[in-house]
């Protein structure tokens, strides 16, 4: 993954900016391809890598194919082919939306009949059930699209990839550094955007002149306001941490490699016990007392903020950097 990532930024011309795509109606859902687990991973990947996210509906929720018999197929490519229509039809992976645990899993009215059969599993997964649970899959993707939304250096800072040194841990562990630059501050942003609400008022002012239709109305300027009241400061880096290999490490395991190989030190001090780990709130484990960064990518940052996520049996980590 991590060859791929970087051998697709390196192609881009710039001031390019990349498209993500992990799922799509003529594809296997990541669920499936990839197990439950790891579609939690992948939906971490989507939503903190540098560009535009593309998320096709039921994976923030973790759907998986469906089961659809060939009498009630729609598409053409395994009605055509009945001898391959379990391998060719992508009627599996376009079965309804699973919104709930009702009839046809509220993707209609009660008594009708979807255009495909819903997935037998959506009495359990289902956007009322786990937007009640607070370690489900929609959690967690709630709570990525709103560090996305609220930091720059996950919406649109720069990226770059981090090793630990060691081939066993970088072959199973992907890393990289989320950094947003002066271009990304909230205060040049909010520039920016000033300077094109007044160049879209002028725009609509002269058209509105020329219709004979001139108002003195002021254009509404709640969004740019909404910006200049944010907060003027640097945004924070941050370091993500992906384990792709569960089997072979646990997110105790992980923490110490990310440690040692950024912060010269593997105490233990500062790691809660595993079971503790949740995604209820982007758990924090720790704020303070952590020796300054000195690895030559991170310098200039201190007191490692560490929140930990635990999907399932895959650990994932988003680390909070601080700018000295």
């Amino acid at each position: 993954m991590r060859h791929f990532v970087n051998e697709y930024e390196a192609m881009l011309p710039k001031g390019c900016w990349p498209n993500w795509v992990l799922g799509n109606h003529d594809q296997p859902r990541v669920a499936t391809r990839a197990g439950r687990d790891q579609a939690g991973v992948a939906n971490m990947l989507l939503l903190t890598l540098r560009g535009t996210p593309t998320s096709y509906n039921g994976e923030e929720i973790g759907m998986e194919n469906g089961e659809v018999p060939f009498e009630l197929m729609q598409d053409p490519q395994g009605l055509n082919q009945p001898e391959h229509a379990n391998v060719l039809s992508r009627d599996f992976q376009r079965t309804p939306m699973q919104w709930s645990d009702e009839e046809n899993a509220d993707f209609g009215p009660k008594g009708s009949k979807p255009w495909l059969p819903v997935a037998s599993n959506y009495k359990t997964v289902n956007v009322a059930t786990q937007s009640k649970d607070p370690n489900s899959m929609l959690r967690l993707f709630r709570i990525l699209t709103s560090l996305r939304g609220r930091e720059p250096s996950i919406s649109c800072g720069h990226y770059r990839s981090l090793m630990t040194g060691k081939e066993e841990v970088d072959q199973n562990v992907f890393i990289y550094l989320r950094q947003a630059h002066e271009e990304h501050h909230p205060h040049h942003i909010s520039k920016k955007f000033r300077k094109r609400q007044q160049q879209q008022a002028n725009r609509r002012l002269a058209l509105m002149a020329e219709l004979e239709e001139f108002s003195d109305q002021e254009s509404d300027d709640d969004d740019v306001k909404e910006y200049a009241k944010r907060k003027e400061r640097y945004p924070d880096a941050f370091m993500v941490v992906l384990n792709f290999s569960p089997n072979k490490f646990d997110a105790v395991d992980v923490y110490h490699f990310v440690k040692e190989a950024f912060s010269g030190t593997s105490s233990t001090r500062d790691l809660p016990r595993k079971e503790s780990l949740s995604t209820t709130a982007l758990l924090e484990v720790s704020t303070h007392n952590l020796p300054p960064l000195d690895h030559k990518s991170l310098r200039g940052f201190k007191n490692i903020d560490l929140r930990v996520l635990d999907i399932g049996a895959n650990e994932g980590m988003i680390i909070r950097l601080r700018e000295e």
